[in-house]
């Protein structure tokens, strides 16, 4: 299942410890990762996180960066 727009971060880093990453609690990053796999850009697979789009997620991490 893996493509050049596709990546598999394995294992996926736990949920608090990306949001000691980005200074804020864990339900909030729990609530990005659902939209996330809502959005279908993302799906989680045992301790594996699959990136299913990293050309939209970068675009959205850009957006919200300011367009860095």
């Amino acid at each position: 299942m893996t493509s050049a727009n596709a990546a598999i971060i394995s294992p996926a880093p736990t949920q608090t410890e990306i949001a000691n990453l980005v200074s804020t609690h864990r339900e909030a990053v729990l609530r990005e990762l659902n939209k996330l796999v809502k959005s279908e850009l993302i799906m989680r697979q045992g301790h594996d996180l699959h990136v299913l789009d990293v050309a939209k997620l970068t675009e959205m991490v850009n957006a919200a960066r300011g367009g860095f």
